[in-house]
Formats: structure tokens, C-alpha cells, sequence
């Protein structure tokens, strides 16, 4: 028969009080344990069977005598785990505290942002929306609308209107409010370029502006505007949206639109009472693209009588009105600026070489 033996090396809880044989000498392993000290080996002889009943006697005053060491002992390890714990929470509690402050990442648009605001280009139109902040533009002012003052049930203002466009081409019609209105009207001139700061991007009015862009500006007090001294030639003096000329035919009434066209015919220039009892000089003027399609363009006042329309020359018209006169027709921005006479678009060169092969 053989016999399993095992020495432990630390105190021994007898959990079992139905133990009927004691193995090996427990009192004489607790003597060695408090001087650290053990023997290479222990009698671990199995008593006589006579010796039994005797070793069970002393079973119960074995346990009393290592009963409070052994609780000692849990004790003890008890409290070095708490303090292990503690340790640890306060290592951890010191390394947060000594941990250098970090700024937090900034988003991959906020660094293109802010790159771009602290570039020459500054912040392209184009990349305008909503969520921009912190944007700094450089624009030409293609054209400048005079102050306009309302009444109504909403109370009193005035507004300023302006058509901005930067060296990519992108267009965008910015306002200034009331006050800002007066602060900047006298300062910015149509044609020159300025650096437009602090204003806020909104969905655009497609009603009020031929302008293809989704969001406008608006300026108010806190808006800076610095003059660009060497006035950047990058920037063209005009920026176009065209719409071919056959498809002004699906617009609605009152849309704005951009055209560009060949002279194919010109009117005479008239006058017309107005309402006021003032008088009014109108002409209609018949372009065409290379869609092969024509429509006539009334441009008014002091246009109207002007000597550079010539059969045969292209002629661009910016914000013109789609009217229900005649079926389908436009009518031009009475302001000078919207009608250009030297065109350099690529619309152009199409309508150039129509033109030629017919």
C-alpha cells in the first residue's frame, strides 16, 4: 500500500476535526518556522496503531495551539493586501498628478484651419460653412450695392450688400448690418481687395443672388476689414456662375442667373414713362450660345445707350432676372459692373469657336 506524504511550509489549518491519525511532527515545524530556520528533513513515521487513540488525544490540543496563529497569520496577510492596495492607489494618484497638462488633439479641420489662417493664401471661399471659425479671407469686391435703410413691423435698419471673390475664382455675397454698415461703407471701394475676419457663415438666399454658393456672410461690429496694399492681380475683377442659354427655358420666374452669349441682334434703344411720371431708357439685345439658342437681355438706363454693344461681339451679363415677357426672357442688373464687355472665361472660347464654324 503506499502513502502520499506532504510538508507545508506554512501554518496548518486543520479544517477536518474527524482526523484520526496525526503524520508527521506539526509542533516541531512551528518551533522552526519562528526562527526561520528548518530541518533538511522531519520524521514523518506513521504512529503504531497503538499509538492512535493517543495522537487523537492530542489532535484537539494541536489545533488549540495553532488555532491564534493561524488567525494571526490571516491577519496579517489581510493587512498587507489593503496596504498593497493603497500603495498602489496612491502611485497611481501621484503619476496622475505629476503628469505634464497636454492640450487635446486638435481635429484634422481645425488644423487645416488653422494652417490655412496663418498662411499667405488664407482661407479659400470655397472651404467656408457653417462650423467655420476663425477664418481670415482675401477677396476682390466685384461689386458694391448703396446702403439700403427698411421700417417694418420687425423695427428699423439698414444693410450693406457686396459680391466678394478670392483668387480661386469662388464667388460669395457678404451683408454688413446697421451700424458695421456705416463703419465700412465709405471704406470699402468696388474693385479693390481687402482681408475680410470675425464674420459669420450662413445658408445663402439663392432667391437674391446668382452667386453659386450655398452660404453667405454677414458682418457686424466686431468684423475687421484691412485694405490689401498691393491689391493682388491674382484676383480677377469678376467672377461668373453661367447658365447655358438653353436651359434658362426650365428656370423659374425671377431666378438669377449668370449668361454669356454672341450679339446676334441689336434693338433700339427707347424710353419708357414709369410709374413716378420719371422716364426710362431701355434695349433689348438678342444673344446666343453654342447651345444654338437665343434670348433677349433688356438692359436699362445708361446702358442702354451705350456705344459697346456690337453685333458680333460676346458680352457677358452677371445677375440678370428670368422674366415671362415674350415667353422667355432677362433683364440685366441695372449696375454697370454686371455687364462686362472683355470676357476671359473658358465659356468663352466655346462660344468663340461656334461662332467660327458657322
Amino acid at each position: 500500500m503506499f502513502r502520499r506524504i506532504l510538508i507545508f511550509k506554512s501554518d496548518v489549518v486543520v479544517v477536518n476535526s474527524n482526523v484520526t491519525k496525526v503524520i508527521g511532527a506539526p509542533t516541531d515545524y512551528v518551533k522552526n518556522k519562528k526562527t526561520d530556520q528548518f530541518a533538511d528533513h522531519y520524521d514523518l513515521r506513521v504512529p503504531d496503531e497503538g499509538n492512535l487513540t493517543n495522537s487523537g488525544n492530542n489532535l484537539s490540543q494541536h489545533r488549540a495551539d495553532l488555532a491564534p496563529k493561524v488567525v494571526e497569520a490571516v491577519a496579517e496577510k489581510e493587512v498587507a493586501v489593503v496596504e498593497e492596495k493603497v500603495e498602489a492607489e496612491v502611485i497611481a494618484q501621484i503619476e496622475v498628478e505629476e503628469k505634464p497638462f497636454e492640450l487635446p488633439v486638435p481635429t484634422r479641420a481645425e488644423r487645416f484651419v488653422k494652417q490655412v489662417a496663418n498662411s499667405e493664401n488664407y482661407m479659400p471661399i470655397k472651404h467656408l460653412n457653417s462650423y467655420t471659425k476663425d477664418w481670415k479671407i482675401k477677396a476682390r469686391v466685384t461689386k458694391k450695392a448703396p446702403i439700403r435703410c427698411w421700417n417694418n413691423a420687425k423695427g428699423t435698419g439698414k444693410l450693406l450688400n457686396i459680391d466678394l471673390v478670392d483668387r480661386e475664382g469662388t464667388g460669395i455675397q457678404a451683408t454688413f448690418f446697421n451700424d458695421a454698415a456705416d463703419k465700412f461703407g465709405d471704406m470699402i471701394q468696388q474693385g479693390e481687395c481687402y482681408l475680410f475676419s470675425n464674420g459669420f457663415v450662413k445658408m445663402a438666399n439663392k432667391r437674391f443672388t446668382s452667386i453659386k454658393n450655398d452660404f453667405c456672410l454677414t458682418f457686424d461690429n466686431r468684423t475687421e476689414v484691412e485694405p490689401v496694399v498691393d491689391n493682388d492681380d491674382a484676383i480677377q475683377a469678376q467672377s461668373f456662375s453661367f447658365v447655358k442659354i438653353r436651359d434658362v427655358e426650365s428656370l423659374s420666374s425671377y431666378a438669377t442667373v449668370d449668361v454669356v452669349g454672341v450679339i446676334v441682334q441689336l434693338g433700339a434703344c427707347a424710353s419708357i414713362n414709369l410709374k413716378d411720371g420719371s422716364t426710362r431708357d431701355k434695349r433689348a439685345i438678342t444673344i446666343a450660345d453654342e447651345t444654338e439658342t437665343s434670348i433677349d437681355v433688356t438692359v436699362w438706363g445708361e446702358l442702354a445707350s451705350s456705344t459697346e454693344f456690337r453685333q458680333g461681339s460676346v458680352i457677358a451679363f452677371k445677375g440678370c432676372r428670368v422674366s415671362e415677357f415674350a415667353g422667355r426672357s432677362l433683364n440685366a442688373s441695372s449696375d454697370k459692373s454686371d455687364t462686362c464687355f472683355k470676357v476671359t472665361d473658358p465659356e468663352v472660347k466655346k462660344i468663340n469657336a461656334w461662332t467660327e464654324s458657322h
